[in-house]
């Protein structure tokens, strides 16, 4: 169950659903999704789209596709994958390390 699921037993919050947008937008990044699309996805009413969405580009969370109004993922959530995959490259570089230390003698 993914932490965003595991809240669908009381009725969706604001952060909910606008973490719901996010993942809905996942794998969207080149056509992205139109409004409509979105909205029905998330079961939500069109105006709620047309609130959040502005907001989450502002911040970079999203991004509209000028030529066609759809919606896609901004920068923000590319630079924190980012940043937590140099993070697990580095910790699977020390534990290699540590490993070839405590082991290589070993063998």
């Amino acid at each position: 169950m993914s932490p965003v699921s595991a809240s669908s037993a009381r009725m969706p919050t604001s952060v909910d659903k606008t973490l719901r947008a996010l993942q809905a937008l996942a794998g969207h990044e080149v056509h992205g999704l139109s409004p409509a699309d979105l909205a029905e996805r998330l079961k939500v009413a069109p105006s709620w789209i047309s609130q959040v969405m502005p907001a989450l580009e502002a911040e970079h969370w999203v991004e509209r596709i000028p030529d066609t109004g759809r919606w896609r993922l901004g920068v923000a959530p590319v630079r924190i994958g980012l940043t937590a995959a140099q993070h697990l490259q580095r910790a699977r570089t020390e534990l290699d390390s540590l490993t070839s230390r405590y082991l290589g003698s070993a063998q």
